[in-house]
């Protein structure tokens, strides 16, 4: 039986794969330079004309078993090497997508690299879209954590397995591969929580992970202990974000709403269960008030200051304020001597905007209505990310509007309508003493729900988004915006298909930037960055 078996259909597979892989090897030559619609054409045609050629010559013997067989085998050859590649240790890039030939991968032209007004200049600190070169590297699971290190040397950090029960740490380098690495030992997982870090004085990082604070130490890279959280947060919560404030000490909020106080490695000094959850996490400290911190929930805007004792209070809340899914924004002084300002995206009302509070008190100083009201102002994908940090360039924001995207609206070469723009604070020249919003610009754009990267010393915005393609195909990229006038200046294809389908977050490290995909990694970075200068 075994001999007939091997004398009849053996052969019958061998010549159905000699006469069928030239077919195949041409339909995958077909998907990754015109995507699925013109794949699908050729093979209904081919389909077709083989139905007629079938009817005039009979039935085929064992032809269609054997071509089933070839046609299951052949493409679960490259699946079977991408899903035994990190485990076996093999670096690969991302799996290549479909319609490499009907996206572009390279539009418009780069802008001479201009500073804003009061920040300095710095050519050659982030990428312009001069020659940029895209490297990715295949790692699911795997996400951009935090930067450590000075500019230019500045390094990445990606958490890989944040939900195992260890999770490893890596430093990258500009092609995504990893150059060091150290296992984080989490008290237990728990949640479904990305992970969260914030550098230390010291040049250490406090590392939210699982149901634990890790201290971590960059060079070389290794884990110092931490604080054990599993007493205080229920099984399946998470640490979500943590923070430094000015003295040093290390806030963590948790998923379901648990915030505290750590002085150290060891047990919190003080803790505070607020009643809503947390969805994203604080807003930078502002330095000149050492002892509060500011964090969005699902319910409203808290802040939170230490009591004597030590113990953790409320110093003000806003419930008619709310963004789910949306980090507030520290911003400085819009008057010299005035107080901090703190931006959040409101979708209480029906058309979204930013709300800007007084840090110190919780009172609203302005207003500002964005976009349009079309869409669910809950849903998130609003975002919103600081112009300059340092305040050298006035009190400013960038916000994105991501409400419809969705994977349903980006299948098919489908993009979501979206928007980017600029909010600028300052004083109302017709009532002294109050603030007002104003949009400096606005631009229409299908943008991810990913927190852009502004890099003010060159004059540019980096927002994640997805081209619209006619062929079916799914192209991410990176858009280039003027921070000056909203125009894009450049955009770079930085992945197809489903495998590089944008999770984020988006870092700028050195002098390239990092994005966390679903397949795993990918950098992007100007040619010129790469060659030695002088």
């Amino acid at each position: 039986m075994a001999r007939g078996w091997r004398g009849s259909l053996l052969p019958a597979i061998r010549q159905a794969l000699r006469r069928e892989l030239p077919g195949l090897a041409g339909l995958a030559l077909l998907l990754w330079l015109g995507g699925p619609l013109v794949a699908l054409v050729v093979v209904a045609g081919t389909l077709a004309a083989r139905r007629r050629r079938r009817r005039r010559r009979g039935p085929g013997g064992r032809r269609p078993l054997a071509l089933l067989l070839a046609l299951l085998v052949l493409p679960g050859l490259p699946v079977l090497g991408y899903a035994l590649a990190p485990t076996l240790g093999v670096a690969l890039p991302l799996p290549p997508g479909t319609g490499r030939w009907v996206t572009p991968a390279y539009e418009g032209r780069p802008l001479e690299p201009g500073p804003l007004r009061g920040v300095p200049a710095a050519p050659g600190s982030a990428p312009i879209g001069d020659s940029p070169v895209v490297r990715s590297r295949w790692q699911p699971g795997c996400a951009p954590l935090a930067v450590h290190g000075a500019d230019p040397a500045a390094r990445a950090l990606a958490l890989c397995g944040a939900g195992a029960d260890a999770p490893r740490l890596e430093s990258l380098d500009d092609a995504a591969s990893p150059t060091a690495a150290t296992t984080l030992r989490p008290a237990a997982s728990g949640g479904d929580c990305a992970g969260a870090a914030a550098v230390r004085p010291d040049g250490r990082l406090a590392v939210g992970v699982g149901r634990s604070v890790r201290i971590v130490r960059t060079d070389p890279l290794a884990d110092e202990g931490g604080s054990d959280l599993a007493d205080l947060l229920d099984p399946d919560d998470c640490v979500r974000d943590v923070v430094l404030d000015p003295r040093g000490r290390t806030w963590f909020a948790s998923a379901a709403g648990v915030v505290g106080l750590l002085d150290g490695p060891g047990d919190p000094v003080a803790t505070l269960r607020l009643r809503a959850s947390v969805p994203q996490g604080f807003a930078a400290p502002d330095p000149r008030s050492p002892d509060r911190v500011e964090l969005a929930t699902a319910d409203g805007v808290v802040a939170l200051g230490v009591a004597p004792g030590p113990r953790l209070r409320v110093a003000w809340r806003r419930d008619d304020v709310r963004g789910p899914g949306a980090r507030p924004v520290g911003l400085p002084p819009a008057t010299p001597g005035g107080p901090g300002l703190l931006a959040v995206l409101d979708a209480a009302s029906q058309r979204p905007g930013v709300v800007v509070l007084d840090r110190r008190t919780g009172v609203e100083r302005c207003r500002l209505e964005l976009f349009d009201a079309d869409g669910d102002p809950a849903a998130p994908g609003l975002g919103l990310v600081p112009l300059d940090p340092t305040g050298a360039a006035g009190p400013a924001a960038i916000a994105v509007d991501a409400r419809r995207w969705s994977t349903a609206s980006t299948l098919l070469g489908r993009a979501p309508r979206g928007g980017v723009a600029r909010i600028d604070v300052g004083p109302d020249p017709e009532a002294a003493g109050r603030l007002r919003c104003a949009q400096t610009w606005s631009t229409v754009l299908p943008a991810a729900p990913i927190a852009p990267v502004v890099a003010p010393a060159v004059g540019l915005a980096y927002v994640v988004d997805a081209r619209r393609s006619a062929w079916g195909a799914q192209a991410w990229g990176v858009s280039l915006l003027d921070l000056r006038t909203g125009t894009r200046t450049v955009r770079v294809r930085v992945g197809l298909g489903e495998a590089a389908r944008p999770t984020g977050p988006l870092l700028r490290a050195g002098r390239g930037l990092v994005l966390g995909v679903r397949g795993g990694l990918v950098t992007l970075r100007d040619l010129r960055a790469d060659v030695p200068q002088g």
